[in-house]
């Protein structure tokens, strides 16, 4: 089966044949009536499908002469237009001989069942195609015409409407280009008075602009930049450490290589204006053609932080000077204890008595607990808290040393993990656990051959708990702790008020003391 196509527009044509030809149709095409009749003069043809719309002559008229010619007044005719679409339009077209009248767009497998069914009738009609009704050339004429100006009509109203929109279209163009020149107006003026430096590099990494500021950042002037790249040795880059910064390490050159921005990069330059190094800080960001995926070029900032690197560096000297000093007080403060620890061990000679002696040792242990502090602070790479752990450990050997423990008869056990405090925690603490411990050391085990004493210390959030226990003897019946009258327990009362603690004392077992207290 032979089909004709008819259509001015190529997209059309080749659509129809790729249609067709899939369905197994022979099929040869034109642009317009005139081309049409010419083919028709040299093959024949089973179906023509004509478009209405055409230059030199339109579908009508291909259609009424097809209608006067003997041989192709058989041949069955089917239009398919996407401009002539009215109902007058049809009925004009089935007057004129059409057998078929299809709107565009029209489904693939209904556009197929159309061109069988019109062929199968004129294969059972033996060819006895639809004739025109309008044997008058008068009559075509007037009713071509009236179909003629009413389309011309409706295209005037679409180009009316067109020019409508295209001339809203280049108002708003225009608008959108007047914002645009003074966007680029203000990115201009943004550019020149912008204290921050730019510099702008090619994907080669030479320096294509930069802004005033990047000129008095670097102590150049612009046909001396221009050209640039970062490789170049006489920018003298160095790391803060004063070690050399090499150019292909310079954030522009791994954007460029990497393709993704570059952040926060410190670098020393020398500025030859001034004969000194300039500290910037660095942010290199890539930019692409779109559908691009290697940079065509890369726009630098540079933030100048010499002044701000000036006083975080006199900050940092004048911190170590005072973390220098504090260790010095710290270290005055403990051996002036130990000093007044070692007056009082060689008063302690000259008293036989062993009250008066028990006295004397009871302060020099205490001393000792406080010269510790300061002892550990200064030690300590943190001069505002100390490893509460580490100190506990000291204090217990230096009390067990004091009170001659023998290790096989009194066990003494800790647990205390991450736990840091101030000096304003950690002395009354370590004073309350000395005092204690030192208590259950001297009347805890007087009966017992062996025993044990626990010191735990937790952190839940903000709320720090203490524990020291003892298995001993246990406190007597009619001991009431808030109305003891001894040295010791008056310093464990203050101490524990002085950090806003509160004590609960249990006697199961021994005895056990829990202060909690906020940090």
């Amino acid at each position: 089966m032979k089909v004709l196509i008819v259509d001015d527009l190529s997209n059309n044509r080749y659509l129809l044949e790729s249609i067709l030809k899939g369905n197994n149709y022979e099929v040869k095409s034109a642009k317009n009536g005139v081309e049409a009749l010419q083919i028709l003069n040299k093959y024949h043809f089973d179906l023509i499908i004509s478009d209405i719309l055409m230059p030199k002559m339109d579908g009508y008229q291909f259609l009424r002469e097809c209608k006067k010619n003997p041989e192709f007044k058989k041949i069955p005719f089917i239009f398919y237009s996407g401009t002539y679409t009215s109902k007058e339009d049809k009925e004009f077209a089935l007057k004129l001989g059409a057998d078929k009248f299809i709107v565009k767009p029209t489904e693939t497998g209904e556009f197929i069942k159309i061109i069988e069914e019109v062929i199968e009738k004129a294969n059972i009609n033996n060819f006895e195609i639809s004739q025109s009704t309008l044997e008058s050339e008068d009559t075509f004429l007037k009713l071509y015409n009236v179909r003629l100006i009413e389309k011309l009509e409706n295209k005037l109203e679409e180009l009316q409407e067109t020019n409508k929109k295209l001339k809203s279209e280049i108002e708003n163009r225009k608008k959108a280009e007047k914002s645009l020149r003074a966007s680029e107006e203000k990115f201009k003026n943004l550019f020149h008075t912008m204290f921050q430096g730019v510099v702008y590099q090619d994907a080669q990494g030479n320096i294509i602009s930069a802004n005033p500021a990047a000129l008095k950042i670097l102590g150049l002037n612009m046909d001396q930049l221009k050209g640039r790249t970062s490789m170049d040795p006489n920018w003298k880059s160095i790391h803060e450490d004063g070690s050399d910064f090499p150019g292909e390490d310079h954030p522009s050159m791994i954007s460029l290589k990497t393709g993704k921005p570059v952040n926060n990069i410190i670098m020393g330059v020398f500025n030859p204006s001034e004969n000194n190094y300039r500290w910037i800080n660095i942010n290199a960001v890539p930019q692409f053609k779109p559908g691009e995926q290697k940079p065509v070029q890369v726009y630098t900032t540079l933030e100048d932080i010499t002044y701000r690197k000036k006083i975080e560096d006199d900050l940092r000297l004048s911190l170590e000077e005072k973390e220098v000093l504090i260790k010095e007080i710290h270290h005055r403060v403990k051996n002036n204890m130990q000093i007044i620890s070692s007056l009082l061990n060689l008063q302690k000679i000259y008293y036989s008595h062993h009250s008066i002696s028990d006295i004397i040792k009871a302060s020099q242990i205490r001393i000792k607990s406080m010269a510790m502090i300061h002892e550990k602070l200064y030690q300590s790479h943190q001069l505002s808290r100390i490893d509460f752990e580490d100190y506990i450990k000291s204090l217990i050997s230096e009390i067990s040393a004091t009170y001659s423990v023998n290790q096989n008869k009194i066990e003494i056990e800790m647990e205390v993990r991450d736990i840091f405090l101030d000096i304003d925690l950690a002395i009354p603490c370590g004073l309350i656990i000395n005092e204690l411990v030192s208590n259950s050391l001297k009347h805890a085990f007087k009966d017992k051959e062996k025993g044990k004493i626990n010191i735990f210390m937790d952190k839940k959030g903000n709320e720090y708990c203490l524990s020291i226990k003892d298995n001993g003897v246990g406190l007597p019946r009619d001991f009431d702790f808030e109305n003891l009258n001894t040295l010791g327990m008056d310093l464990v009362k203050s101490l524990i008020k002085q950090i806003d603690g509160e004590l609960e004392i249990k006697r199961e077992k021994g005895t056990q003391f829990i202060i909690k207290f906020l940090k």
